[in-house]
């Protein structure tokens, strides 16, 4: 500069110096994307009931009652209400012919040379 004079004008978008600008654009849009994104996601999934009827439904996504969430004391305890519903909409859908059962299949464990080389040392 030359006393109060600057030999070439700053870089601004209305007033604000580029960087400035630069900094809110990139919270603003972000922001704004994630609003819109937020306020148009519906309110209720509508369930298709002929669906459900040609083809069954996955018992872990049936959502739980308010009375089955307030049940379980712990965490980690078994909530035997959703248990005891899932296993009864299983059954239904077997008799109907919609789950078919799954063999389940033995598989044989054969340690990798790693594994047995720990398992070695881990018996030492």
């Amino acid at each position: 500069t030359t006393g109060n004079v600057f030999l070439y004008p700053p870089a601004v978008v209305r007033g604000l110096p580029w960087w400035a600008f630069k900094a809110i654009m990139f919270s603003l849009v972000p922001t704004f994307l994630l609003l819109l994104a937020i306020f148009r996601m519906p309110d209720d999934f509508p369930v298709d009931e002929e669906k459900i009827a040609k083809e069954g439904i996955d018992i872990d996504l049936v959502e739980m009652t308010k009375e089955e969430m307030n049940k379980r004391t712990s965490y980690d305890e078994t909530n035997e209400l959703i248990t005891r519903r899932r296993s009864s909409i299983a059954q239904t859908m077997q008799e109907l012919g919609l789950l078919e059962e799954k063999p389940q299949e033995k598989k044989e464990f054969v340690p990798t040379p790693n594994q047995r080389r720990l398992s070695a040392l881990a018996m030492q």
